[in-house]
């Protein structure tokens, strides 16, 4: 009786371990990382809690805004998820992504900046950086650094938007062309650009010549003697 009871559990066992794989083959995990701030202040926030699409609990920033967790996802072929964040008395942020067919155990890290409820004229942001292998808090708050001069420089650019229509513009030294949408940097004032493929004026004389209103496209060109080039239609 012995003998047939271990004969049962060993046929058992064998069975068992020569099943398929099905959710843990597929798995992928992504490594989450980085630091949730005030959009208006850019100050840490600490307690703002990450969220998966399914409302399981990623990550909770600490005093210095810093988070980390692992989103699973068993998908094959592209990836898709989405991170929810969340703070009391700020807006909820939601970051859908969709990323390639990635294998193997990935890493980003995300910038959060969250807007108050009570504020209306701050926008919440995200940014994300894959350049940055380490995710402690020395190295992403390195990369925090970066985010915060760009969204510095954004203020500057629609600072100088405010109250005209110009497209041509003077800042920290070096010249840009300014649309509704985008900007391009200049090495000088005097380098050429066409409107409409037209005839090319120099950079200092755009004001002139055309409203910020009126752009339809720009962008920069390898074109003999002409640096950019700006459609209206």
């Amino acid at each position: 009786m012995k003998t047939q009871i271990s004969f049962y559990a060993l046929t058992i066992l064998l069975f068992i371990s020569f099943l398929p794989s099905t959710s843990y083959c597929n798995t992928r995990k992504i490594n989450i990382s980085g630091i949730v701030i005030d959009a208006e202040s850019l100050k840490p926030l600490e307690n703002a809690n990450l969220f998966d699409a399914n409302e399981n609990l990623i990550g909770v920033s600490d005093s210095k805004g810093y988070y980390n967790g692992i989103i699973e996802t068993n998908e094959t072929g592209e990836i898709t998820f989405k991170i929810i964040v969340k703070k009391a008395g700020y807006n909820s942020f939601v970051q859908n992504e969709h990323w390639g067919n990635l294998s193997g155990e990935l890493n980003a890290i995300y910038y959060f900046g969250l807007k108050s409820n009570s504020l209306n004229s701050t926008f919440p942001f995200s940014e994300l950086s894959t350049n940055i292998s380490n995710n402690n808090y020395e190295s992403v708050k390195s990369g925090l650094e970066v985010v915060l001069e760009k969204l510095n420089f954004d203020k500057k650019i629609e600072n100088l938007k405010k109250g005209n229509n110009h497209i041509f513009f003077k800042l920290d030294g070096k010249f840009y062309i300014i649309s509704n949408t985008g900007w391009i940097d200049l090495k000088s004032d005097n380098e050429l650009v066409t409107i409409n493929k037209g005839t090319s004026i120099r950079a200092n004389e755009l004001n002139s010549r055309i409203k910020r209103n009126q752009i339809k496209h720009m962008t920069t060109t390898n074109k003999e003697n002409v640096s950019v080039e700006i459609f209206t239609k």
